[in-house]
């Protein structure tokens, strides 16, 4: 079994938790997202101060760095992850997701094609289902994990 075979089988996994549990999952998922933005906006800080380069604070990545991690703090306690946000995160995801498809095509990132095409799909996906469900969470969760199994499915079937 080849590593892309074993990166459909773990989409299969997470689409059919998405569709099976889309409450838990969507909150699994926007708990990642918070975590996942400040490890970048402290990743960034903790780079910065090593470098040592003039100022800590008028340096743009470490001010980049403490809006992720502000931005994080926001989401996770300031708001009661109200569906508006939640498709908010959603987008967010969406554009990163969309960001690594079109950076592994262009070469910039060690995957291949066809993984890279799957997850610029997907991406295109999660940042357009939010506004086609009115921000609704259950309905875009269920519908971007149909998505992620049957381009788990696609993985696995590719040879």
């Amino acid at each position: 079994m080849d590593r892309e075979q074993l990166f459909g089988i773990t989409l299969i996994v997470i689409g059919i938790l998405l569709m099976i549990l889309p409450t838990f999952a969507a909150a699994l998922i926007l708990v990642i997202i918070d975590l996942l933005l400040v490890v970048l906006g402290a990743n960034l800080i903790y780079r910065e101060y090593k470098k040592r380069e003039g100022g800590l604070l008028r340096n743009r990545r470490t001010i980049i760095g403490i809006i992720l991690i502000l931005l994080a703090g926001l989401f996770f306690f300031g708001f009661n992850h109200t569906s508006y946000v939640a498709g908010i995160e959603f987008i967010l995801m969406g554009i990163v997701f969309m960001v690594l498809g079109i950076l592994g095509l262009k070469g910039y990132v060690y995957y291949s094609k066809i993984v890279c095409t799957i997850v610029l799909i997907l991406g295109i996906v999660v940042f357009i289902v939010p506004f086609l469900t009115g921000f609704n969470l259950r309905v875009s969760t269920f519908i971007v994990g149909i998505t992620t199994l049957v381009e788990g499915i696609l993985f696995f079937l590719h040879k």
